[in-house]
């Protein structure tokens, strides 16, 4: 694989990455799936990487900014601008709803190891087996 072609590859995984993002997030708080741009948009402003036309329910990323972001970047991108669809503004709602997508798509790194200490197995055993009862 060339140059080129690797870097084609990582820009579609990096589009699939937002859009399947967006896609659950906008499911999650219940708001119609937007279309997502990928493109320069006339009305984007020279230092967002995306912004949201709230009216139309759609996402716009730009591509070369895209192409600059790590995956971090793009979920961040994506929670923010989704939350956009449900509050327009940046509003305390808006930002509560962003901060709850983002802990939502939270995920420990690849490599990581999580770790629980026997008293945390046995409380979380007993609280499944209580649920069960119920």
């Amino acid at each position: 694989m060339d140059s080129r072609e690797f870097k084609d590859k990582l820009l579609n995984e990096k589009i699939k990455k937002f859009k399947e993002t967006v896609r659950k997030l906008a499911e999650r708080l219940g708001v119609k799936q937007p279309i997502v741009r990928i493109h320069e948009c006339p009305y984007q402003k020279t230092d967002e990487i995306a912004h949201c036309h709230v009216e139309t329910g759609e996402i716009c990323i730009s591509e070369r900014r895209l192409k600059q972001a790590n995956m971090d970047e793009i979920i961040e991108t994506a929670t923010h601008e989704t939350a956009h669809l449900k509050y327009a503004d940046h509003s305390p709602t808006f930002h509560g709803t962003h901060q709850d997508l983002n802990i939502g798509t939270w995920r420990p790194p690849s490599g990581g190891i999580i770790s629980f200490s026997e008293a945390d197995l046995k409380d979380a055993g007993s609280s499944k087996k209580e649920k069960l009862a119920k």
